[in-house]
């Protein structure tokens, strides 16, 4: 078996070989940009379906029981957190391979390294409630869950007056 995975290495010449990572480092890059712009779409959805209720029900004038809503609410937040935390972690990885193929180009003396390549990104839940990105996502998500309970409620009367 040995034998055989040396001459298959010997048949790939280095020009492939880097041919070869450029593509793999392509495909984590694309596959990184596809899931962020529909990580965008799942958050914009979300956040119009909050502002739709909480307009409905404020013109509407409906409320309903405050535990109900709260534990809806509570359930959608930790789901939501639970989905960003899935995103931050596969973010994480394909940036990861994608470094790892760049710095196996530039071991190769193919490629310079711009500054900040050799960075190792830790893939905990403290390291994602401080990336800005993900955790400013999850403040937004909040603030909308808690003002479409306030209105749902009727806790806080928001509606206009007649």
């Amino acid at each position: 078996m040995a034998n055989k995975k040396n001459s298959i290495q010997e048949k790939v010449s280095e020009n492939e070989e880097v041919n070869l990572l450029l593509k793999l480092e392509e495909c984590s890059w694309k596959e990184y940009e596809r899931r962020h712009s529909s990580e965008w779409q799942v958050n914009f959805g979300l956040w119009s379906g909050l502002g739709v209720m909480t307009g409905f029900s404020i013109k509407e004038r409906y409320t309903f029981d405050w535990w109900w809503i709260a534990s809806i609410f509570i359930l959608i937040a930790l789901l939501y957190i639970r989905f960003r935390f899935g995103v931050f972690k596969s973010n994480r990885n394909d940036q990861d391979r994608r470094f790892y193929y760049l710095k196996e180009i530039h071991i190769k003396g193919h490629i310079e390294l711009p500054r900040g390549y050799d960075k190792v990104y830790e893939h905990t839940f403290k390291a994602f409630l401080f990336n800005w990105s993900h955790s400013s996502q999850i403040i937004i998500t909040i603030l909308l869950l808690l003002i479409a309970f306030l209105g749902l409620t009727g806790i806080v009367n928001i509606a206009p007056c007649k």
